[in-house]
Protein backbone atom coordinates (compact mmCIF):
# COMPACT_ATOMS: atom_id res chain seq x y z
CA UNK A 1 0.00 0.00 0.00
CA UNK A 2 1.31 3.45 -0.93
CA UNK A 3 2.21 5.81 1.91
CA UNK A 4 1.05 9.44 1.99
CA UNK A 5 4.63 10.48 1.16
CA UNK A 6 4.71 8.20 -1.91
CA UNK A 7 1.37 9.57 -3.12
CA UNK A 8 2.65 13.14 -2.83
CA UNK A 9 5.81 12.22 -4.73
CA UNK A 10 3.73 10.54 -7.45
CA UNK A 11 1.63 13.70 -7.74
CA UNK A 12 4.76 15.82 -8.17
CA UNK A 13 6.33 13.41 -10.67
CA UNK A 14 3.35 13.47 -13.03
CA UNK A 15 2.31 17.11 -12.66
CA UNK A 16 4.41 19.35 -14.90
CA UNK A 17 4.00 22.63 -12.96
CA UNK A 18 4.55 20.99 -9.57
CA UNK A 19 7.59 19.18 -10.96
CA UNK A 20 9.04 22.43 -12.33
CA UNK A 21 8.57 24.19 -8.99
CA UNK A 22 10.08 21.26 -7.08
CA UNK A 23 13.10 21.16 -9.42
CA UNK A 24 13.63 24.90 -9.06
CA UNK A 25 13.59 24.59 -5.29
CA UNK A 26 15.77 21.48 -5.03
CA UNK A 27 18.26 22.82 -7.57
CA UNK A 28 18.63 26.15 -5.80
CA UNK A 29 22.10 26.47 -4.28
CA UNK A 30 20.72 28.58 -1.43
CA UNK A 31 18.49 25.66 -0.45
CA UNK A 32 21.39 23.21 -0.49
CA UNK A 33 23.46 25.53 1.67
CA UNK A 34 20.66 25.99 4.19
CA UNK A 35 21.43 24.24 7.50
CA UNK A 36 17.82 23.16 8.09
CA UNK A 37 17.62 21.59 4.63
CA UNK A 38 20.97 19.87 5.15
CA UNK A 39 19.85 18.52 8.54
CA UNK A 40 16.72 16.84 7.14
CA UNK A 41 18.50 15.67 4.01
CA UNK A 42 21.32 14.06 6.04
CA UNK A 43 18.75 12.45 8.32
CA UNK A 44 16.98 10.93 5.29
CA UNK A 45 20.28 9.75 3.80
CA UNK A 46 21.43 8.06 7.01
CA UNK A 47 18.09 6.34 7.52
CA UNK A 48 18.01 5.05 3.91
CA UNK A 49 21.59 3.76 4.07
CA UNK A 50 20.82 1.78 7.24
CA UNK A 51 17.51 0.44 5.86
CA UNK A 52 19.11 -0.97 2.70
CA UNK A 53 22.43 -2.06 4.18
CA UNK A 54 21.84 -5.78 3.57
CA UNK A 55 19.63 -5.71 0.49
CA UNK A 56 18.74 -3.23 -2.25
CA UNK A 57 15.41 -1.42 -2.37
CA UNK A 58 15.02 -2.33 -6.04
CA UNK A 59 16.56 -4.27 -8.90
CA UNK A 60 17.10 -2.92 -12.39
CA UNK A 61 17.22 -6.01 -14.62
CA UNK A 62 18.44 -5.65 -18.18
CA UNK A 63 16.49 -8.40 -19.93
CA UNK A 64 18.18 -7.41 -23.19
CA UNK A 65 20.47 -4.74 -24.58
CA UNK A 66 19.34 -5.19 -28.17
CA UNK A 67 17.43 -2.20 -29.52
CA UNK A 68 15.41 -1.35 -32.64
CA UNK A 69 16.20 2.37 -32.52
CA UNK A 70 19.16 4.71 -32.91
CA UNK A 71 17.87 7.54 -30.74
CA UNK A 72 19.70 10.85 -30.78
CA UNK A 73 20.29 11.27 -27.04
CA UNK A 74 21.04 7.61 -26.28
CA UNK A 75 24.56 6.12 -26.17
CA UNK A 76 23.27 2.77 -27.49
CA UNK A 77 24.59 3.25 -31.08
CA UNK A 78 28.16 3.50 -29.76
CA UNK A 79 27.87 0.68 -27.20
CA UNK A 80 30.73 -1.80 -27.59
CA UNK A 81 29.86 -4.46 -25.02
CA UNK A 82 28.39 -7.78 -26.13
CA UNK A 83 24.65 -7.86 -26.79
CA UNK A 84 22.28 -10.59 -25.70
CA UNK A 85 19.08 -11.63 -23.93
CA UNK A 86 18.87 -12.81 -20.33
CA UNK A 87 18.11 -16.53 -20.02
CA UNK A 88 15.04 -17.81 -18.18
CA UNK A 89 17.30 -19.72 -15.81
CA UNK A 90 19.18 -16.60 -14.70
CA UNK A 91 16.00 -14.55 -14.45
CA UNK A 92 14.38 -17.21 -12.25
CA UNK A 93 17.42 -17.19 -9.94
CA UNK A 94 17.22 -13.41 -9.60
CA UNK A 95 13.47 -13.34 -8.94
CA UNK A 96 13.62 -16.24 -6.48
CA UNK A 97 16.29 -14.41 -4.48
CA UNK A 98 14.44 -11.10 -4.73
CA UNK A 99 11.35 -12.77 -3.28
CA UNK A 100 13.30 -14.29 -0.37
CA UNK A 101 14.96 -10.95 0.38
CA UNK A 102 11.59 -9.18 0.11
CA UNK A 103 12.81 -6.81 -2.59
CA UNK A 104 9.51 -5.46 -3.76
CA UNK A 105 10.34 -3.51 -6.91
CA UNK A 106 11.74 -4.66 -10.27
CA UNK A 107 12.54 -2.40 -13.23
CA UNK A 108 12.78 -4.72 -16.24
CA UNK A 109 14.82 -2.42 -18.44
CA UNK A 110 18.24 -0.86 -18.83
CA UNK A 111 19.89 -0.44 -22.25
CA UNK A 112 17.94 -1.82 -25.17
CA UNK A 113 14.28 -2.32 -26.04
CA UNK A 114 12.78 -4.80 -23.53
CA UNK A 115 9.99 -5.94 -25.86
CA UNK A 116 12.55 -7.44 -28.26
CA UNK A 117 12.99 -10.21 -25.67
CA UNK A 118 10.78 -13.16 -26.79
CA UNK A 119 10.50 -14.15 -23.11
CA UNK A 120 9.35 -10.71 -21.95
CA UNK A 121 5.80 -11.79 -21.04
CA UNK A 122 7.05 -14.98 -19.39
CA UNK A 123 9.45 -12.93 -17.26
CA UNK A 124 6.78 -10.48 -16.18
CA UNK A 125 4.41 -13.30 -15.25
CA UNK A 126 7.13 -15.09 -13.30
CA UNK A 127 7.91 -11.97 -11.26
CA UNK A 128 4.19 -11.31 -10.68
CA UNK A 129 3.72 -14.88 -9.44
CA UNK A 130 5.69 -13.71 -6.39
CA UNK A 131 3.61 -10.54 -6.18
CA UNK A 132 6.60 -8.33 -7.03
CA UNK A 133 5.91 -4.88 -8.42
CA UNK A 134 7.38 -4.64 -11.93
CA UNK A 135 7.76 -1.86 -14.47
CA UNK A 136 9.41 -1.42 -17.84
CA UNK A 137 10.26 1.33 -20.31
CA UNK A 138 9.66 0.85 -24.04
CA UNK A 139 9.76 2.93 -27.21
CA UNK A 140 6.37 1.38 -28.00
CA UNK A 141 7.05 0.40 -31.61
CA UNK A 142 6.62 -3.33 -30.90
CA UNK A 143 3.32 -2.91 -29.05
CA UNK A 144 1.26 -4.99 -31.46
CA UNK A 145 -2.39 -5.74 -30.58
CA UNK A 146 -1.39 -9.27 -29.54
CA UNK A 147 1.51 -8.15 -27.34
CA UNK A 148 -0.57 -5.32 -25.84
CA UNK A 149 -3.20 -7.85 -24.81
CA UNK A 150 -0.53 -10.11 -23.29
CA UNK A 151 1.00 -7.21 -21.36
CA UNK A 152 -2.34 -6.21 -19.88
CA UNK A 153 -3.10 -9.80 -18.87
CA UNK A 154 0.40 -10.25 -17.41
CA UNK A 155 -0.46 -7.69 -14.69
CA UNK A 156 2.64 -5.57 -15.41
CA UNK A 157 2.35 -2.65 -12.99
CA UNK A 158 3.86 0.31 -14.87
CA UNK A 159 4.51 0.74 -18.58
CA UNK A 160 6.58 3.80 -19.47
CA UNK A 161 6.46 4.66 -23.17
CA UNK A 162 9.17 7.01 -24.41
CA UNK A 163 7.72 9.34 -27.04
CA UNK A 164 9.68 12.62 -26.72
CA UNK A 165 7.73 14.51 -29.38
CA UNK A 166 4.28 15.75 -30.33
CA UNK A 167 4.81 15.85 -34.10
CA UNK A 168 6.24 13.56 -36.79
CA UNK A 169 8.86 16.16 -37.75
CA UNK A 170 10.38 16.41 -34.27
CA UNK A 171 10.07 12.68 -33.59
CA UNK A 172 12.10 11.83 -36.71
CA UNK A 173 14.93 14.07 -35.51
CA UNK A 174 15.09 12.37 -32.10
CA UNK A 175 13.83 8.78 -32.37
CA UNK A 176 15.84 7.87 -35.45
CA UNK A 177 14.65 4.78 -37.31
CA UNK A 178 11.30 4.59 -35.51
CA UNK A 179 7.77 5.30 -36.80
CA UNK A 180 5.76 8.07 -35.06
CA UNK A 181 2.41 7.18 -36.65
CA UNK A 182 2.81 3.53 -35.74
CA UNK A 183 3.68 4.46 -32.16
CA UNK A 184 0.68 6.78 -31.90
CA UNK A 185 -1.60 4.01 -33.15
CA UNK A 186 -0.04 1.47 -30.76
CA UNK A 187 -0.54 3.64 -27.67
CA UNK A 188 -4.15 4.46 -28.52
CA UNK A 189 -4.93 0.78 -29.13
CA UNK A 190 -3.30 -0.18 -25.81
CA UNK A 191 -5.41 2.40 -23.96
CA UNK A 192 -8.58 1.19 -25.68
CA UNK A 193 -7.80 -2.47 -25.00
CA UNK A 194 -7.09 -1.79 -21.32
CA UNK A 195 -10.55 -0.23 -20.99
CA UNK A 196 -12.20 -3.08 -22.87
CA UNK A 197 -10.56 -5.64 -20.57
CA UNK A 198 -11.50 -3.52 -17.55
CA UNK A 199 -7.98 -3.79 -16.21
CA UNK A 200 -6.39 -1.48 -13.66
CA UNK A 201 -2.92 -2.35 -14.96
CA UNK A 202 -0.56 -1.42 -16.39
CA UNK A 203 -0.35 2.24 -15.49
CA UNK A 204 0.32 3.72 -18.93
CA UNK A 205 2.82 6.57 -18.68
CA UNK A 206 3.95 8.49 -21.77
CA UNK A 207 7.35 10.08 -21.27
CA UNK A 208 8.81 13.22 -22.84
CA UNK A 209 12.55 13.76 -22.39
CA UNK A 210 12.86 17.52 -22.66
CA UNK A 211 15.83 19.22 -24.37
CA UNK A 212 16.54 21.84 -27.06
CA UNK A 213 15.06 19.95 -30.05
CA UNK A 214 11.65 19.29 -28.52
CA UNK A 215 11.06 21.71 -25.65
CA UNK A 216 8.72 23.82 -27.82
CA UNK A 217 6.32 20.84 -27.97
CA UNK A 218 5.92 20.17 -24.23
CA UNK A 219 2.54 21.89 -23.93
CA UNK A 220 1.22 20.26 -27.09
CA UNK A 221 2.40 16.85 -25.85
CA UNK A 222 0.67 17.27 -22.47
CA UNK A 223 -2.57 18.46 -24.08
CA UNK A 224 -2.56 15.51 -26.46
CA UNK A 225 -2.07 12.73 -23.92
CA UNK A 226 -3.22 13.93 -20.48
CA UNK A 227 -6.81 12.76 -20.95
CA UNK A 228 -5.90 9.51 -22.71
CA UNK A 229 -3.22 7.79 -20.61
CA UNK A 230 -2.79 7.37 -16.85
CA UNK A 231 0.14 9.78 -16.55
CA UNK A 232 2.21 12.18 -18.61
CA UNK A 233 5.82 12.50 -17.47
CA UNK A 234 8.13 15.34 -18.56
CA UNK A 235 11.70 14.25 -17.81
CA UNK A 236 15.00 16.13 -17.61
CA UNK A 237 17.83 15.07 -19.89
CA UNK A 238 21.22 14.18 -18.40
CA UNK A 239 24.69 13.84 -19.87
CA UNK A 240 25.65 10.18 -19.32
CA UNK A 241 28.44 10.98 -16.86
CA UNK A 242 29.85 13.69 -19.13
CA UNK A 243 30.07 11.19 -22.01
CA UNK A 244 27.56 13.06 -24.13
CA UNK A 245 27.03 11.09 -27.34
CA UNK A 246 25.71 13.89 -29.51
CA UNK A 247 25.67 17.65 -29.80
CA UNK A 248 22.64 18.49 -27.68
CA UNK A 249 22.42 22.17 -26.83
CA UNK A 250 22.02 21.67 -23.11
CA UNK A 251 23.89 23.51 -20.38
CA UNK A 252 24.61 20.89 -17.73
CA UNK A 253 26.77 23.35 -15.78
CA UNK A 254 23.64 24.86 -14.23
CA UNK A 255 22.76 21.60 -12.49
CA UNK A 256 23.38 21.24 -8.77
CA UNK A 257 26.79 19.79 -7.97
CA UNK A 258 25.79 16.42 -6.52
CA UNK A 259 29.33 15.72 -5.41
CA UNK A 260 28.13 17.57 -2.27
CA UNK A 261 25.99 14.57 -1.35
CA UNK A 262 26.41 10.81 -1.91
CA UNK A 263 24.51 9.41 -4.88
CA UNK A 264 21.44 7.39 -3.92
CA UNK A 265 21.89 4.59 -6.49
CA UNK A 266 24.82 2.63 -4.94
CA UNK A 267 22.81 2.46 -1.71
CA UNK A 268 19.37 1.54 -3.06
CA UNK A 269 19.42 -0.03 -6.55
CA UNK A 270 21.30 -3.00 -7.97
CA UNK A 271 21.74 -3.15 -11.73
CA UNK A 272 21.96 -6.66 -13.18
CA UNK A 273 22.83 -6.81 -16.86
CA UNK A 274 21.52 -9.42 -19.29
CA UNK A 275 24.55 -11.68 -18.72
CA UNK A 276 24.33 -11.52 -14.91
CA UNK A 277 27.13 -8.98 -14.48
CA UNK A 278 26.38 -6.36 -11.83
CA UNK A 279 27.60 -2.88 -12.78
CA UNK A 280 27.44 0.31 -10.76
CA UNK A 281 24.39 2.01 -12.25
CA UNK A 282 22.42 2.91 -15.37
CA UNK A 283 25.08 5.49 -16.27
CA UNK A 284 27.69 2.78 -16.80
CA UNK A 285 27.14 2.14 -20.51
CA UNK A 286 29.98 -0.33 -21.04
CA UNK A 287 29.98 -2.00 -17.60
CA UNK A 288 33.29 -0.33 -16.85
CA UNK A 289 32.87 -0.83 -13.10
CA UNK A 290 31.85 -4.44 -12.40
CA UNK A 291 30.78 -5.16 -8.81
CA UNK A 292 29.84 -8.82 -9.10
CA UNK A 293 28.24 -11.64 -11.07
CA UNK A 294 24.85 -13.09 -10.15
CA UNK A 295 25.70 -16.29 -12.02
CA UNK A 296 28.32 -16.99 -9.36
CA UNK A 297 27.03 -15.26 -6.22
CA UNK A 298 23.75 -14.32 -4.59
CA UNK A 299 22.23 -10.85 -4.73
CA UNK A 300 22.91 -10.37 -1.03
CA UNK A 301 26.52 -11.51 -1.28
CA UNK A 302 27.24 -9.09 -4.13
CA UNK A 303 25.34 -6.23 -2.43
CA UNK A 304 27.45 -6.58 0.73
CA UNK A 305 30.82 -7.31 -0.90
CA UNK A 306 34.03 -5.26 -0.55
CA UNK A 307 33.70 -3.56 -3.94
CA UNK A 308 30.24 -2.18 -3.16
CA UNK A 309 31.35 -1.13 0.34
CA UNK A 310 34.32 0.76 -1.11
CA UNK A 311 32.11 2.64 -3.60
CA UNK A 312 29.66 3.58 -0.85
CA UNK A 313 32.49 4.65 1.44
CA UNK A 314 33.87 7.00 -1.23
CA UNK A 315 30.38 8.46 -1.79
CA UNK A 316 29.84 9.02 1.93
CA UNK A 317 33.25 10.70 2.15
CA UNK A 318 32.32 12.83 -0.92
CA UNK A 319 35.32 11.46 -2.79
CA UNK A 320 33.46 10.56 -5.98
CA UNK A 321 36.28 12.09 -8.01
CA UNK A 322 38.12 8.83 -7.26
CA UNK A 323 35.47 6.85 -9.18
CA UNK A 324 35.83 7.50 -12.95
CA UNK A 325 32.16 6.80 -13.77
CA UNK A 326 31.00 9.08 -10.92
CA UNK A 327 33.60 11.82 -11.25
CA UNK A 328 31.62 14.21 -13.44
CA UNK A 329 28.16 12.65 -13.26
CA UNK A 330 25.25 15.07 -13.07
CA UNK A 331 22.41 12.58 -12.93
CA UNK A 332 19.91 13.77 -10.32
CA UNK A 333 19.42 11.21 -7.59
CA UNK A 334 17.38 12.92 -4.89
CA UNK A 335 16.94 11.06 -1.63
CA UNK A 336 13.49 12.39 -0.77
CA UNK A 337 11.58 9.39 -2.18
CA UNK A 338 12.72 7.28 0.78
Amino acid sequence: METIKQKILQKILYHQKLKQITNLVLNNKLIHQNKIYQFFQNKTIKKTIVTYKKKPYSLRIENTNFCNGQCLMCPYPSMKRKKGIMSRQLFKKIINEAHKLEIGYINLHNFGEPLIDPDFIWKVKYAKSFNLKISTNTNGILLTPKLSSQIIKSKLDDLYISVDAATVKTYRKIRIGLDFKRLDKNIKHLVKLKKQLKSSTPNIIVDFLKFDLNQHEVKKFINKWQNQVDHVCISQIHDWSSKKQININQNFDNYVNFSQTPCRLPFTEMLINWDGVVSLCCQDIENSLVLGDINKDSIQKVWTNKKYKKIRQLHCQLKTNQIPICKNCKLRTFWWSF
